[in-house]
C-alpha cells in the first residue's frame, strides 16, 4: 500500500523533537517494515531540507513551504502556499491513502477528493488546529484520548452529523524496550552533578504551557523547605537560535531563576537526543508535566517517565485529568503551587513511590506500544473514501433540554476550572448545581438559580455541552 503522510511539523532524520512527531516517526518506521511505501511531506526548514530515507520504505520530503519555525504555519507568501499546494496534488497522485497527522492541512481536503483521508488531531487547543478542525468532514479521524473525542463531540460534533461514527481512539503507546531504567552515571557527570544533587525534570518543549513558571515556583519552595541540593534539568529546544521567541524564552528563565533566587538550581542543557531518553527519565528524581495546556492525551512525557521508574506530577489539565490514575502519576490542581510542593516532599522523603514492575505491567497492558501502531495500521489499510458528514442546525436551548459539565471543565476546591480559558470560575451557587447534578435540564439549572444567560453566555458553550 502506498501512504502519503502530510505534516506540518518538521520531522529530522536525527532529532526527535516532541511527542507528536515522535508518535508520527515510529508510525512510519513500523509501516515501512510492515511492507507499505510511505512518503512523509512535511515543512520545509533551513536545517532541514534535504529529502532523506528515514527507514526501509520511508521516505522523507521536507519541500512544504510553509513558515519554518511553529506557530503559524501560514504565515507565509502565498505564492508559496500554492506551491505547497501544487506539491501535494502531485504526490496525492501517486498515493493510496492520505494520512495528515494533524488537523492543520484539512484546508486542502479539496485536493483529496478521489481518495481516502485520515486526519489525526494532535491538539485541540492551538489557532489553526481549532481553525481547520471545523473542515473536518470525510473518511476518518483519529484522536489519542476519550478526553480528545468528548471534546471533538461536545463542538464539531454539534454541526456534523455522524462524527461519531467516524472517530477512531488510539492511545499513545510507550515502547518498553527502548525506555527502561538505566544507569545515569555518565549523564550525571556530564551534567556536572555530585552524588548529593536531586535532579527534578522538565522534560518539554520552550512552552509556557507547560508548565515552566510552576516548576520554577516549585523548585523555589522545595529549596525554602530544606532541600538545598534539587537542581531543576531545562532541555534547549531545537528551535534555539532559530527563533527569537525560543531565545527570549530561555532569557526569561534565566531571569525569574535570578529572581526567585534559585539561579545556581537551575540547568539548562541541550536536547537529550531520544536513545539517550532512558538515561535522563532514570537520573530524575521527579518529573514534573504541570502545564495548563488543554492536553489532547495527558503527557507522553508522563509515560515515558514512568517506564523509567520516575514518578511524574500532573497538573489536571486536560486529558492529563483521566490518563493515568492517580496511583501511578499523583494530581494537583492547575497553578497549585503549594500542593506540588507537598507531593514532591512526600516523594523525596519516599513517603510517595512505585513499584516498578507493576507499575511496567500496567503500562504494557494500558498502553501497548505494539497495540497503538497496529491500530493506525488497520485504520490506514480499512478506511473507505466515503461521503462528506451533512450539517445540521443546532438545537434551540428550550427548557427541557439536558445539558451536561462539558469535558474541557472539571470542579476543584479553587472553583470551576476551564481548561481553554485557564482560569478558575468562583461561582459556589452556580458550581454547587452542576457538581451534585451530572446531567440536568435548563429548567432544572434555572430553579436552582442558574439564568438561561448564564448558561448561554458565560457557560454554555464554555462549560455545559448538550447531550
Amino acid at each position: 500500500m502506498k501512504i502519503l503522510i502530510i505534516s506540518i511539523g518538521p520531522i529530522f532524520k536525527n532529532i526527535v523533537h516532541g511527542g507528536s512527531q515522535k508518535i508520527l516517526r515510529e508510525l512510519a518506521l513500523f509501516l515501512g517494515q510492515k511492507g507499505h511505501q510511505v512518503t512523509i511531506l512535511c515543512t520545509r526548514r533551513e536545517d532541514n531540507s534535504l529529502i532523506f530515507q528515514l527507514g526501509k520504505n520511508v521516505l522523507v520530503k521536507p519541500i512544504l513551504l510553509f513558515k519554518e519555525i511553529y506557530p503559524s504555519p501560514y504565515e507565509t507568501a502565498p505564492f508559496k502556499l500554492a506551491e505547497t499546494v501544487k506539491t501535494i496534488a502531485e504526490h496525492t497522485e501517486m498515493n493510496d491513502v492520505i494520512y495528515c497527522h494533524d488537523s492543520q492541512t484539512l484546508l486542502f481536503q479539496w485536493l483529496w477528493e478521489r481518495k481516502p483521508i485520515i486526519c489525526s488531531f494532535r491538539d485541540f487547543s492551538y489557532n489553526e488546529t481549532l481553525g481547520n478542525a471545523f473542515l473536518f468532514e470525510r473518511d476518518a479521524l483519529i484522536v489519542n484520548s476519550e478526553y480528545a473525542q468528548d471534546c471533538v463531540l461536545s463542538t464539531i460534533g454539534r454541526f456534523q452529523q455522524g462524527l461519531k461514527k467516524r472517530i477512531k481512539v488510539i492511545k499513545n503507546g510507550v515502547n518498553l524496550k527502548t525506555l527502561y531504567r538505566d544507569d545515569c552515571s555518565n549523564m550525571r557527570k556530564e551534567f556536572g552533578l555530585n552524588k548529593n544533587s536531586i535532579p527534578i525534570l522538565f522534560p518539554h518543549r520552550a512552552d509556557y504551557e507547560k508548565g515552566l513558571k510552576h516548576a520554577m515556583f516549585t523548585v523555589s519552595g522545595l529549596v525554602a523547605r530544606g532541600f538545598k541540593n534539587v537542581v531543576l534539568l531545562i532541555p534547549y529546544y531545537v528551535d534555539k537560535n532559530k527563533s527569537k521567541e525560543v531565545d527570549d524564552f530561555y532569557e526569561q528563565i534565566r531571569n525569574l531563576s535570578q529572581k526567585l533566587k534559585i539561579k545556581k538550581k537551575v540547568k539548562i542543557h541541550p536536547w537529550i537526543p531520544y536513545e539517550r531518553m532512558r538515561e535522563y527519565y532514570s537520573l530524575g528524581k521527579i518529573t514534573l508535566c504541570l502545564g495548563d495546556a488543554a492536553e489532547t492525551f495527558g503527557s507522553n512525557v508522563a509515560l515515558e517517565s514512568l517506564s523509567c521508574g520516575t514518578i511524574p506530577i500532573l497538573s489536571m489539565t486536560g486529558a492529563q485529568r483521566s490518563t493515568l490514575p492517580g496511583w501511578i502519576a499523583p494530581k494537583v490542581d492547575v497553578y497549585d503551587v503549594e500542593s506540588t510542593i507537598d507531593v514532591c516532599v512526600k516523594i523525596l522523603k519516599g513517603k510517595i513511590s512505585l513499584n516498578y514492575q507493576n507499575v511496567r505491567e500496567f503500562l504494557h497492558k494500558e498502553f501497548s506500544y505494539n497495540k497503538m501502531l497496529k491500530s493506525y495500521e488497520t485504520v490506514l489499510k480499512n478506511t473507505k473514501k466515503n461521503f462528506p458528514l451533512k450539517h445540521q442546525k443546532e438545537k434551540v436551548l428550550n427548557s427541557t433540554r439536558k445539558l451536561s459539565l462539558a469535558p474541557w471543565c472539571y470542579i476543584s476546591k479553587k472553583g470551576m476550572y476551564i481548561d481553554y480559558d485557564k482560569k478558575y470560575l468562583k461561582r459556589k451557587r452556580v458550581h454547587n448545581v452542576l457538581e451534585n447534578c451530572k446531567v440536568a435540564t435548563v429548567q432544572y439549572l434555572q430553579r436552582a438559580g442558574v439564568t438561561k444567560e448564564e448558561i448561554i453566555q458565560e457557560y454554555g458553550i464554555t462549560v455545559i455541552s448538550s447531550l
